[in-house]
């Protein structure tokens, strides 16, 4: 590739090597809001299961990590289908990042492409997996922590932040992981103990490190996380499937979840998770948080209630002491998925 070509989009001279901070600088300019780049050689090393590049790829030196932050307006919504449709905008706005990035590098004489964040494949587990735990990954390259309930927190968004990765074939100077964690986990504990399903850790050892301990129990989390879009078809259908004889047809016909179903998949508007408490009460994020703890509804969430921490001499333990009477859940706000809709 001749070196005097012109790139119209990164504004300088093509050339078969860029730096990392060329690549850093045109992230930017396209709206990413951290990148980072990970060793596959040195992460594979560390992968359990087959959620590593070598399981599905080869030629790939490098993971470019990206993150796209939610945008804080949603914060300010009581309702949880508005709150997930921005929640994957955010991840739509990562995916187109990562196309330019990818294209670019490509310009440059190198491979790359962007992987799905949203894709799962059940051969790498049952239940599915990405072919890559961005989290992890995200970790490893520099951008922030794994917290206590499993989400990914940087230091400019805590918690409020979206992932998305491509592989290179470009030798970009590798980034190290951050050498203290962000999220405290169980001193802190305000994600634990807002959980509506109680999914997060709430007991931990003692002085143990979050890393230690960081869990989430993925099936009670898709309790709260997934009440629209897919559950409400499959809702539908365990009613026809084991009470049809007794159902009435218009009850049937003219069910809330078809409504749901419909809506979700035609908009968007609640067929991604819909639970966002933890990411709520999260107070890590430099350029979101105060915002966030600004707005006269959130305000209910951090201000109303508290963390109690009983510590013995081997368990530290929350519970949470609140929140107002007037503040519930969005998730108890929600359709009871005990009852069938009307």
């Amino acid at each position: 590739m001749s070196g005097s070509t012109r790139d119209s989009r990164g504004g300088g001279k093509l050339s078969e090597f860029s730096t990392k901070n060329d690549l850093q600088a045109f992230a930017g300019s396209i709206g990413v809001d951290s990148l980072g780049i990970a060793d596959i050689a040195e992460y594979d090393k560390l992968v359990p299961n087959d959620q590593r590049p070598a399981y599905f790829c080869e030629g790939m030196r490098r993971i470019v990590v990206v993150t796209k932050h939610l945008l804080t307006g949603a914060m300010a919504f009581k309702d949880v289908s508005t709150q997930s449709l921005n929640s994957h905008l955010a991840l739509d706005e990562a995916g187109d990042c990562l196309y330019e990035l990818a294209e670019w590098l490509e310009e440059r004489g190198h491979l790359a492409v962007p992987l799905s964040p949203e894709f799962a494949d059940t051969q790498i587990k049952k239940t599915g997996a990405g072919l890559l735990d961005l989290k992890y990954v995200a970790e490893f390259a520099g951008l922030g922590h794994v917290g206590l309930n499993l989400n990914f927190l940087t230091p400019e968004y805590g918690s409020r932040v979206y992932l998305g990765a491509l592989l290179t074939d470009a030798d970009l100077e590798p980034d190290q992981p951050l050498k203290d964690p962000i999220c405290p986990g169980m001193t802190c504990g305000r994600c634990a103990v807002t959980c509506p399903t109680k999914a997060i850790p709430l007991e931990a050892e003692r002085n143990a490190h979050v890393n230690d301990y960081r869990d989430l129990d993925q099936k009670a989390c898709s309790q709260g996380a997934m009440r629209l879009s897919i559950r409400s078809l499959f809702k539908v259908l365990r009613m026809l499937t084991f009470e049809l004889k007794n159902a009435e047809i218009d009850r049937v016909l003219d069910m809330t979840y078809w409504k749901d179903f419909w809506i979700a998949t035609n908009s968007k508007r609640g067929a991604f998770a819909a639970c966002f408490e933890c990411m709520y009460v999260c107070p890590y994020g430099s350029k979101d948080v105060k915002k966030i703890f600004a707005i006269p509804y959130r305000m209910q969430d951090v201000k109303g209630g508290k963390v109690e921490h009983t510590r013995t001499a081997t368990s530290h333990l929350v519970k949470f002491v609140g929140p107002p009477t007037d503040r519930e859940h969005e998730y108890n706000r929600s359709r009871d998925f005990q009852e069938l809709g009307r």
